[in-house]
C-alpha cells in the first residue's frame, strides 16, 4: 500500500499556485485580478485606483527580478507589463538571451508569433546605446481577437534596459519601439 501511494504522489499534478501571467485578459475586472492575486497569495507592492504593481515570478523559468504593472481605467484591466530587470553584472549577450528566453516561453504558450523583428547582434556593454540608436531590436507580437501579446526590448526614456511582455487591448504599431511600461511607483 505504500508503493501505491509513492506513485500517486509522483503522477499527480504539482500546482504551481502562481497567476499565470500569459492568461491575463484585458477587459478583465479589477476585482477579479485582486482575487487571483490573493488566491495566490501574492500581494501588491503598490496599489492605486489606475495601477497595481506586483514583485513576484509570474513567468517560469526565469530566475531575473520580474516586476508586473497592470493598468486600470473604469476598473477594467487596460494593459499588462511584465517588466523584467537582468542582474547588475549583466552584458549585453545575456540582456539579449534573455530576450530570446522569453519570446521563447510565449511561443510555447501562444504559438508562433503574427510578426517579429529582430536587428542587430550583441554589441557587449554598448546595448543600451545601440538599442537608443535603434541598432538592436528584439520584438515579437501576437494578435489575437482580445488581445495584443508583445515581447522583446522595448526602448526606455528613463534608460532601464530589459526584456518586457506587454499584453494589451489595442494593437501595438510594429514599427513603435516605445512600448514598455515604467514600473517605478
Amino acid at each position: 500500500m505504500v508503493a501505491r501511494f509513492a506513485v500517486l504522489l509522483i503522477l499527480a499534478p504539482i500546482p504551481t499556485g502562481a497567476l499565470d501571467f500569459l492568461s491575463v485578459m484585458p477587459g478583465m475586472a479589477r476585482a477579479e485580478l485582486v482575487a487571483a492575486l490573493e488566491r495566490d497569495g501574492i500581494e501588491p507592492v503598490f496599489e492605486r485606483f489606475d495601477r497595481i504593481v506586483v514583485e513576484e515570478p509570474l513567468l517560469e523559468a526565469v530566475f531575473e527580478r520580474q516586476t508586473a504593472v497592470f493598468l486600470f481605467e473604469n476598473g477594467r484591466l487596460q494593459a499588462a507589463h511584465l517588466v523584467v530587470t537582468p542582474d547588475r553584472d549583466s552584458m549585453g549577450e545575456d540582456v539579449l538571451r534573455l530576450s530570446d528566453e522569453i519570446e521563447r516561453i510565449t511561443a510555447r504558450a501562444l504559438g508562433r508569433p503574427a510578426w517579429r523583428r529582430r536587428e542587430g547582434g550583441a554589441p557587449g556593454h554598448s546595448l543600451l546605446q545601440a538599442i537608443s540608436v535603434g541598432e538592436v531590436v528584439r520584438v515579437a507580437q501576437w494578435e489575437e481577437k482580445e488581445r495584443t501579446i508583445r515581447t522583446g526590448i522595448p526602448r526606455r526614456l528613463d534608460g532601464s534596459i530589459g526584456p518586457e511582455i506587454v499584453i494589451t487591448r489595442q494593437r501595438i504599431p510594429k514599427g513603435r519601439e516605445m512600448w514598455g511600461a515604467d514600473p517605478r511607483r
